[in-house]
């Protein structure tokens, strides 16, 4: 990709969140505490409530939305018309991701990853606290569940921790990137996606918990990892250069330039297209 195929505006600061509902609407977030809802390239609403930068988004169904922010807060809005519906508190440092899975005993469980090192998680149906898991030694970047009872966490301490979502128990620990877990995915088949700081993008066995791939094709920090329903992945690094890659262990299938420098964010849709915004613009990339 030399140039995007549509450049969508409206924002009213640089983006620092992207998602991708299943439905197919976009929500992001921005420098300027504000989130906002988009259908068909233009802003349907605009949701002001956070104080600082929102750094992550979460649509667990159709009608919800999480926000999380460096004012250290979790937001709950309706995903149709932006009305607040509540607000989780928890941590003492900005929030930089946010994943959801499902347990027995409590439903839905909404994770949130912060600065200051921990992850708390709360029932989505009545926002009661549950959980504040502890180990990581730097904040917490990234998030993943895998649809079961894991929740990953990638850190800037370099580690990825993996943990029981309904216990809060941390399983073991995963040793191999040298910089920032910047990024987690979970591949169709399971497979934990991990990118980082230290150029890599590494996929990680199920079985014994090694590196099943160890993939060096970056030159730069890789800041995002965007997965489409069908399984294929794009990775973005911050000067702007991308990767697709296929199958189950990740084979390189094409190189891109997104033609511009500091990309922060990514997402993918259903439909295939790739949404990135970088840290100087409020304009969304669609490719």
């Amino acid at each position: 990709f030399r140039a995007p195929a549509t450049l969508w505006t409206g924002s009213r600061s640089a983006v620092r969140a992207i998602t991708v509902s299943d439905d197919g609407r976009l929500f992001t977030g921005s420098a300027d505490g504000t989130v906002q809802i988009w259908r068909g390239g233009r802003i349907q609403h605009t949701i002001d409530g956070h104080t600082d930068w929102v750094r992550a988004l979460l649509s667990p169904t159709s009608e919800h939305l999480y926000s999380g922010s460096d004012d250290s807060n979790v937001k709950l809005w309706s995903a149709v018309d932006g009305s607040h519906i509540r607000t989780l508190v928890g941590h003492s440092d900005g929030v930089t991701s946010l994943a959801a899975t499902h347990t027995r005993a409590n439903g839905l469980v909404v994770f949130a990853g912060s600065k200051d090192t921990t992850i708390t998680g709360w029932c989505g149906a009545t926002g009661t606290h549950l959980h504040t898991l502890r180990g990581h030694t730097h904040g917490v970047m990234s998030l993943a569940t895998d649809g079961r009872d894991k929740l990953f966490s990638g850190s800037a301490d370099t580690t990825i921790r993996v943990w029981s979502a309904s216990t809060a128990i941390q399983l073991y620990t995963l040793l191999g990137h040298t910089d920032w877990v910047s990024s987690l995915v979970i591949a169709p088949d399971g497979a934990l996606i991990s990118a980082s700081w230290d150029h890599r993008v590494c996929v990680w066995a199920g079985t014994d918990n090694s590196i099943v791939s160890n993939l060096f094709h970056h030159f730069d920090p890789v800041r995002c990892l965007a997965m489409s329903s069908g399984g294929v992945v794009v990775s973005v690094s911050s000067r702007g250069r991308g990767r697709v890659w296929l199958g189950g262990r990740l084979k390189l299938s094409s190189r891109l330039s997104f033609n511009a420098m500091n990309i922060v964010v990514a997402a993918a849709g259903a439909d295939g297209r790739v949404y990135t915004a970088n840290a100087d613009s409020a304009r969304i990339s669609v490719w």
